[in-house]
């Protein structure tokens, strides 16, 4: 007579308590993604001033969408500038420098929670970056350039280019991955994109579906304001500077699109060209110039932002990390 062979045991079926908590942090997981993207569609409409080429979209936007858009505070002179917004800027900085994903999973692990770290990164730095949208105090005069466009174009193509990068964005099941909450959902493949910087993600899933063409009217015209002014330049420049120098993900995409970045910057100069020519053509006090500081400035900045993108900043980091050791 064989031995009677007890049935399988079914699978232990999850208790109310546990699919509540589950739907609980899924829920709290997306909710603070949503935030982070927020933040993250908002510095691009921020930049390009969208809040006052559409001033219904300001209150629902971060910083009101354009540069003081939350109070009506304005810089005297390029010290008084910095003076009132370094503060915030490092706050910015310092947390998104240090508080690397790796250093936030030590210290969450110690409360078994090291699966939030690309989570919490992301947070910080959204929460950092809205209170300096919020807080920004603009610097209005000089005037460096007016945009060559219709205000209804100029709002059709920074306002269209925005939503197609949203979309881009969103669509991208990796995204996910970046903004963290594939890992905090214990998801396969959530310790992906490492060392991916938000910026350079949303330039690569937009070139990943509109190929050049959309590439190079999102990052290299619908981004730039009605009015540029020098306080608008001199913001650009740091960010540039410093994406360039912290993210190797950008400077290794750009130079797999090396054309195609090229032609933003010629379209820019054209732009620039033909805004001091208009300029030139409206005032008898303006001759248009080679010479002109608007132009040797433009230059000058295209060269810095050339010169970071092709320095070795990671060998750069590891030696002054090993001279501070040494120390």
């Amino acid at each position: 007579m064989c031995p009677q062979v007890p049935p399988n045991p079914s699978p232990p079926q999850p208790t109310a308590w546990k699919t509540d908590s589950i739907a609980g942090n899924a829920l709290f997981v997306h909710t603070i993604s949503a935030y982070v993207v927020w933040v993250l569609l908002g510095v691009v409409a921020y930049i390009g001033h969208l809040g006052a080429q559409a001033p219904m979209l300001a209150p629902f936007l971060p910083g009101g969408g354009q540069p003081g858009g939350k109070h009506n505070l304005s810089a005297d002179g390029m010290l008084e500038f910095w003076y009132a917004n370094i503060g915030a800027c490092l706050g910015f900085v310092l947390p998104h420098s240090f508080l690397r994903p790796r250093r936030l999973s030590s210290y969450l692990a110690t409360i078994g929670l090291q699966s939030y770290d690309r989570l919490l990164y992301n947070v910080i730095a959204a929460a950092s970056l809205h209170f300096f949208l919020c807080t920004m105090v603009p610097l209005r005069t000089p005037v460096v350039m007016k945009m060559p466009f219709p205000p209804l174009v100029h709002l059709v193509l920074s306002a269209g280019c925005l939503v197609y990068a949203a979309a881009c964005f969103l669509a991208n099941p990796k995204t996910t991955i970046l903004l963290g909450v594939s890992r905090a959902l214990g998801r396969p493949d959530g310790n992906g994109l490492v060392g991916m910087d938000a910026i350079t993600w949303m330039g690569e899933c937009v070139w990943e579906r509109g190929g050049a063409t959309a590439f190079v009217l999102f990052t290299g015209l619908s981004i730039l304001p009605p009015e540029l002014t020098l306080g608008d330049t001199t913001t650009r420049v740091v960010a540039a500077m410093y994406l360039r120098a912290r993210s190797s993900s950008f400077r290794k995409w750009v130079h797999r699109i090396e054309s195609a970045h090229q032609l933003t910057w010629v379209l820019r100069g054209g732009l620039g060209a033909v805004a001091l020519h208009q300029a030139a053509a409206s005032s008898e006090l303006f001759a248009f110039s080679i010479f002109d500081w608007r132009v040797i400035a433009a230059i000058s900045i295209a060269l810095s932002l050339r010169a970071f993108e092709v320095f070795d900043w990671h060998k750069f980091w590891l030696r002054l990390r090993k001279s501070a050791a040494r120390s």
